[in-house]
């Protein structure tokens, strides 16, 4: 996996992650979405106030590192200090049935099984949680939308979309998830 440093992040000595969000880029779904992302990313200048950034950045062919899970990505205040934040090329607005070309299809199956790995290792329990949970200290899997909902007062931001098909992509997330606890 190819490792482009982000500009905007926050270098810390441990931190405990319990979530994993999911986001949209607001970017086209093409074959360098994820380098492209990275590397805004990257050219980003280096801001509190306007910088941000995610630990990985997907399309349908790769998966960019851009913060070190040990660090705290700018992706959705509320979450970032516990979170693990993963960009999927594609839109908000998508319905169900963008979400479900091909293109998207071959990027939830490298995107699942990074999470499944991600979640071992962070033992985080590989279900799709919401707001309230967020705010109960529980861990899982959750949408920006998500962070959003449980902070309102903290963003705006409405990824990955209500149709984002969060059944399939955590069926995909289970299946590499339990070949990774049998290894």
């Amino acid at each position: 996996m190819r490792h482009i440093q982000a500009a905007n992040f926050t270098a810390v000595q441990s931190r405990s992650i319990d979530l994993i969000v999911i986001h949209d880029m607001e970017y086209l779904e093409k074959l360098t979405a994820a380098e492209d992302v990275a590397n805004f990313f990257k050219n980003q200048p280096k801001s509190s106030k306007t910088g941000s950034s995610a630990h990985y950045c997907a399309d349908d062919n790769s998966i960019v590192s851009c913060v070190f899970d040990h660090d705290v990505a700018w992706a959705a205040p509320g979450a970032n200090h516990n979170g693990l934040h993963i960009e999927l090329a594609g839109y908000s607005k998508q319905d169900r049935k963008d979400w479900g070309d091909e293109y998207d299809l071959e990027m939830f199956e490298l995107v699942a099984e990074l999470a499944a790995r991600k979640a071992h290792k962070y033992d985080i329990r590989p279900r799709k949680i919401g707001a309230a949970d967020i705010k109960a200290g529980r861990s899982g899997f959750v949408g920006h939308r998500d962070v959003t909902a449980a902070y309102p007062n903290l963003g705006s931001h409405q990824d990955p979309g209500e149709h984002f098909p969060w059944d399939h992509f955590m069926r995909r997330v289970h299946h590499f998830y339990g070949l990774h606890r049998s290894s």
